[in-house]
């Protein structure tokens, strides 16, 4: 991304990154008046403009515009200095008529230096619950606990239903479901290998799914695929749709978990899967005859790294970093589980430094993380429009960058956040090509079945 267009995203929200991988909430535009270079525009304390040079005529047209709105100002101040020797106008009015004759601050610093560079404390009921997890993520990603997949998925979700879930019946629920996919391996005599368990959780999630039940004559479990689902398929209004929980009750979900779901179910069954990103978007990698395969868990397809090249939003430097078409370490994997305990928490209570804290732990664990560079530079971005919005508020005058230094330093800290996403390779994929990419998937049907017959073939070989 080029310099011009970093300065104008500095005052712009950052486009969401993951079409179904949890969205941000949308920061206002950050507008903290003018900070060019090339014009000064005059503050309260000079009370006056300078005669611009002639010659210049965009200098010339905003003196004028300038001269225009003064004049405009003294003439209100006027009107209103009148009406309040008649006694005529509301308290808050003359209160206000009162700080602009008579100024709290002796100069534009003192004036920025009384805003709050941080966002207000959150208090409100359930905060608690997110913090206690934040220690756990901690605790995991410094080793001090061991890493646990089902335990750090189960803290994202359990923190945004208030500690109302029961973790025994999440742990059971996928321990049965392993136990089920275990039997139907017995029955149909498959060998106990990496890939006979990878098929078998495929076979659970994408088909339909048939066990006998142990000594119940003629009854026979019957599981079907899962289904996608389109509707709010970001979480945007019911950020519920990103859960695993809501995949097992409602038997349907998308490409963010679903493939945590068969993760969690090859950690029962002690299969060896990875997750892998693509841009917006995340899928499952495992071995077959020593390479990587690509499975699709939205639709059950067996796609290549080729494919999601296709896209045509996947940069040389995202490829470089690993942001893409890579795997996952445990580790790593606990990270991006951490990024989406930030984004429940935006999406329940917005903004704060929560996000933050967890993008940073994120990326001390996983600096390519794609989400938790987005929310680094969500978070600076909205953070100086909050900075702005008080600004506003208190009527403060327009200033350089150079003017305030807390200013000048959160300035620096959105573009440092800004230009780290940017140098990460990271390409916005808009909606509308995601979904075009998605049915090019189904285009590849007939490749997909080949390639699992392909697979069946390996397995039973000697």
């Amino acid at each position: 991304m080029k310099k011009a267009l970093l300065i104008l995203l500095i005052f712009s929200t950052i486009t969401q990154l993951f079409g179904q991988i949890p969205s941000f909430q949308k920061p206002q535009p950050a507008t903290l008046g003018t900070y060019s270079n090339v014009v000064t525009f005059p503050t309260q304390k000079q009370n006056g403009f300078s005669q611009p040079n002639q010659n210049n005529v965009l200098q010339n047209m905003l003196w004028q515009q300038q001269q225009q709105i003064h004049l405009q100002n003294q003439r209100l101040i006027n009107q209103a200095t009148h009406h309040q020797q008649q006694g005529t106008l509301p308290q808050d009015v003359l209160d206000d008529i009162a700080e602009f004759e008579n100024p709290k601050y002796s100069s534009i610093a003192e004036a920025y230096n009384s805003l709050n560079y941080k966002f207000p404390t959150v208090t409100k009921k359930g905060t608690n619950f997110y913090e206690s997890a934040f220690q756990k993520f901690s605790s995991m990603l410094s080793g001090k606990e061991p890493l646990n997949l089902k335990r750090a998925v189960f803290l994202v979700e359990n923190s945004y239903y208030e500690n109302t879930m029961p973790y025994q019946e999440f742990d059971e629920t996928l321990r049965n479901i392993a136990g089920l996919i275990s039997l139907k391996m017995k029955q149909d005599k498959m060998p106990n290998n990496q890939l006979a368990k990878n098929l078998a959780i495929y076979q659970f999630m994408a088909d339909t799914f048939k066990v006998k039940i142990p000594h119940k004559e003629n009854q026979v479990f019957t599981h079907y695929p899962f289904k996608y689902d389109f509707e709010d398929y970001r979480g945007e209004k019911d950020y519920r749709k990103m859960f695993v929980s809501k995949l097992l009750l409602q038997h349907s979900g998308q490409c963010h978990s679903m493939p945590l779901l068969y993760l969690l179910l090859a950690d029962e069954l002690g299969a060896k899967a990875w997750l892998s990103y693509s841009p917006n978007h995340s899928f499952i990698k495992f071995m077959v005859n020593g390479r990587l395969q690509n499975y699709e868990t939205t639709n059950g397809h067996f796609t290549t790294d080729a494919f999601a090249l296709s896209s045509g939003f996947i940069k040389a430097e995202a490829l470089a970093n690993k942001v893409y078409l890579d795997t996952l370490s445990k580790k790593q994997l606990i990270a991006h589980c951490l990024m989406d305990l930030a984004l429940g928490y935006e999406h329940k209570y917005g903004y704060n430094e929560f996000s933050l804290k967890c993008a940073k732990l994120a990326l001390k664990h996983h600096p390519q993380n794609i989400t938790a560079l987005m929310v680094k530079a969500n978070y600076y971005n909205a953070l100086l429009g909050y900075v702005a919005k008080q600004s506003r508020e208190k009527r403060l005058p327009n200033i350089q960058f150079g003017d305030v230094p807390q200013v000048y330093e959160l300035y620096q800290k959105v573009k440092q956040a800004q230009q780290e996403l940017d140098d990460s390779g990271f390409a916005e994929m808009p909606q509308e090509a995601y979904q075009n990419w998605l049915k090019g998937i189904q285009k590849e049907t007939e490749k997909s079945k080949q390639t699992f017959q392909n697979i069946q073939q390996s397995l039973w070989k000697k």
